[in-house]
């Protein structure tokens, strides 16, 4: 599912059909969650980091994207950014929502990207073409870590599931899913379907709830 030609992104407005399916749907900070039928909106809308985008691809700065959610090739330094940063961001979200906490909680930028190898195994050019030509691959030692343990943080989830995950995780952004890739995965045709937009719980808002009243 393509995305604007100029729009802003760092969490940027990502559609993605079903991807929390009968989980519980909840508000993340700026991240909002509503079930339509059997489609499941993600409306990324925290806009802090946020960048104009637009084709064609122009240098800009890797320090977009709330930390947890930011995507390799940004913690490594890239200055060429596609719309396949927010799809690793949905990726981070998905993991968390299934995991029911954030799925990699890095203190820093080479404590996220150790994370990231901890869970994904360690990237190569053949994994990730340019990898090892980014400033960050050659300024930090990255450890040997061959395994993706993907499906054994998610034991429960279906191999469609993991199938998602994995897509939505790829190093390669040239490889990573798509929005409208991830809409064609076999997970969304599961059940549990997601519930009518009536049966969704709601939250109560507190931003501009008035403490000073309490007795």
């Amino acid at each position: 599912m393509g995305l604007a030609d100029q729009h802003a992104h760092a969490s940027t407005f990502v559609c993605v059909g079903c991807v929390v399916k009968a989980k519980k749907c909840k508000q993340l900070n700026s991240i909002i969650f509503c079930s339509l039928m059997y489609f499941i909106f993600f409306l990324v809308a925290d806009f802090g980091l946020a960048r104009t985008f637009g084709y064609p691809y122009k240098p800009m700065t890797p320090v977009v994207v709330t930390l947890w959610y930011r995507a390799p090739e940004l913690l490594l330094g890239s200055k060429v950014q596609t719309t396949a940063v927010d799809m690793w961001a949905v990726g981070c979200i998905f993991g968390e929502l299934i995991g029911n906490k954030p799925l990699m909680t890095g203190s820093s930028e080479i404590n996220q990207f150790q994370l990231i190898v901890d869970l994904l195994g360690t990237p190569s050019d053949q994994l990730w073409p340019g990898f090892s030509s980014l400033p960050g691959a050659k300024s930090i030692n990255i450890k040997h870590q061959p395994y993706n343990n993907l499906k054994h943080k998610f034991s429960w989830l279906s191999p469609a599931g993991l199938t998602l995950i994995n897509h939505l995780l790829m190093y390669d952004p040239c490889k990573r899913a798509t929005a409208a890739e991830c809409l064609q995965n076999s997970y969304f045709i599961e059940k549990p379907f997601p519930v009518q937009p009536d049966m969704m719980p709601t939250f109560p808002e507190h931003r501009n709830r008035d403490y000073s009243k309490r007795p």
